[in-house]
């Protein structure tokens, strides 16, 4: 249902939520990801850094700190700019 809703929506606002509730549920692999690239590509209303430290959580929950290459990073744009991945 709220997929469907964010799907819909004009922003990615609602992604958030998802990348969250991914987080909660131990399922920080694709989906997370995937929702925050869609509420970069459907734009965010909040703090550019929430989306920052959720990228950071996701990659140090994949233990992919070190391991994450630059093109992975670029899809996610700006917004992991200011991620520390150390």
């Amino acid at each position: 249902m709220i997929l469907e809703l964010a799907n819909r929506s004009s922003n990615g606002d609602l992604y958030i939520y998802l990348a969250k509730q991914c987080l909660e549920n131990h399922q920080w692999g694709g989906m997370a990801v995937q929702h925050l690239k869609r509420v970069i590509s459907k734009g965010y209303n909040g703090a550019p850094e929430e989306i920052s430290s959720l990228c950071k959580d996701i990659f140090q929950r994949l233990d992919m700190a070190l391991h994450v290459q630059e093109s992975e990073l670029k899809c996610l744009g700006d917004y992991t700019s200011s991620v520390d991945l150390d």
